[in-house]
């Protein structure tokens, strides 16, 4: 028997039609879809009553297939009736108008449920069954404020432009640097389909004498504000005109009760620096400007460290407070070395009328020596200290008030 010798050459050809034989028969498994989908977005621009709506995607996927389902909101559209199928295209934002479905018409709320048909992607929105248009404002489109025939704290023509067409908008009016502390609303006013209004406003007590008021407008997804000068024939004021520079505020004064006379106490001012620059001892200083002098030292404290913009310092002063009953003031400032007056402060305390207080009057009991050394001797105790109050005291004092 003769035995033939394989060429290597051979036995790789061999081996490698085996690997393929075996590849061809057991082709690996598809990859499943994940147990959680990621989610994605969509905003509904417009609806058609039973009949449309239109889309707009945000961060979708590439070339992938979607389902359109639509169904109760309440479920958000789970097991809801197909709509439409898509294909994303190049991605990220998408426009497309769907179909509302016959089983879902007439519904006030519909849930929209968007799902790749490979199980990776969904997004979920809903929207009220009724025809309406622009529910997503062009985000260049700028809403606007124009004010005329404007009668000093009586009233003013206020017309709006570039606002959500046909929608509600909740007015509010008040001084311009006070506004969100003394604002009032007034009657609610509708866009029109072109997204204006035009209305004239009532000026309440709250804005009387201001010198700025400001009105406001919130509605459609959108909001504006604007401020108009309160004169005979005012106008529109740019924002540039109502800037106040304010070089520093104060965020809290420590609260005292109320102290006795010559009490001790410390007054401290929280401050931040709004400034255009930094605080340092080089250039400023924190003084005594006026008012009751209550400070037990000197008038004038240098600052612990530099204070740049936007940083916050406690300027805190040992003090004692006077002996006279009743209200006390006492004002400290920031100073530069131009002596100029950068921040001002003030801080009251009330001081309590004096304790009443016990006249007494010493009276020298006089006894005889003998008495009193009898006394010392019997009871064993010094001569001005009494044993008990049932016994006098012996060449003591008694006091009576």
């Amino acid at each position: 028997m003769l035995l033939r010798r394989e060429e290597p050459l051979t036995r790789a050809f061999r081996l490698l039609f085996i690997v393929i034989i075996a590849a061809l028969a057991f082709p690996p498994a598809a990859s499943a879809a994940p147990t959680r989908a990621i989610t994605v977005s969509f905003d509904i621009l417009a609806v058609q009553e039973d009949t449309s709506i239109t889309i707009r995607t945000r961060d979708f996927p590439a070339r992938t297939q979607f389902t359109v389902l639509m169904g109760q909101a309440t479920r958000k559209a789970a097991d809801g009736v197909e709509a439409a199928t898509f294909d994303s295209g190049a991605g990220g934002a998408v426009e497309a108008t769907f179909p509302i479905p016959e089983q879902v018409r007439g519904s006030r709320i519909i849930g929209v449920r968007i799902e790749s048909t490979n199980g990776y992607f969904a997004a979920y929105n809903w929207f009220f069954n009724r025809t309406q248009a622009n529910l997503i404002p062009d985000a260049k489109i700028v809403p606007s404020l124009a004010f005329s025939e404007v009668k000093r704290n009586e009233s003013v023509t206020v017309e709006a432009a570039n606002l959500p067409p046909l929608a509600l908008f909740r007015v509010r009016v008040g001084p311009h640097y006070t506004f969100y502390r003394d604002y009032v609303t007034a009657e609610t006013v509708q866009s029109d389909a072109s997204g204006a209004v035009k209305f004239t406003l009532p000026l309440g007590k709250n804005v009387q004498d201001a010198e700025y008021i400001a009105v406001r407008l919130d509605g459609g997804g959108r909001y504006v504000y604007a401020a108009f000068s309160n004169v005979d024939g005012g106008a529109y004021v740019p924002p540039g005109q109502l800037y106040r520079y304010v070089p520093c505020t104060l965020l809290m004064i420590n609260p005292l009760p109320a102290l006795d006379p010559r009490a001790d106490f410390d007054a401290v001012w929280t401050v931040q620096n709004t400034s255009w620059e930094a605080w340092n001892s080089r250039r400023f200083v924190f003084k005594y400007l006026g008012g009751t002098a209550m400070h037990k030292r000197e008038g004038r404290i240098n600052l612990p460290y530099t204070v740049e913009r936007g940083w916050t310092v406690d300027f805190a002063v040992d003090m004692l407070a006077p002996e006279t009953p009743g209200w006390h003031t006492t004002t400290w400032g920031l100073v530069n070395r131009d002596n100029e007056v950068i921040c001002k402060m003030s801080i009251s305390v009330f001081v309590k009328e004096p304790k009443p207080y016990i006249a007494v009057r010493l009276t020298v009991i006089r006894q005889n020596r003998r008495q009193c050394r009898y006394f010392q001797k019997k009871l064993r105790q010094p001569p001005s200290t009494p044993k008990n109050r049932a016994r006098p005291p012996c060449c003591g004092a008694v006091i009576n008030s």
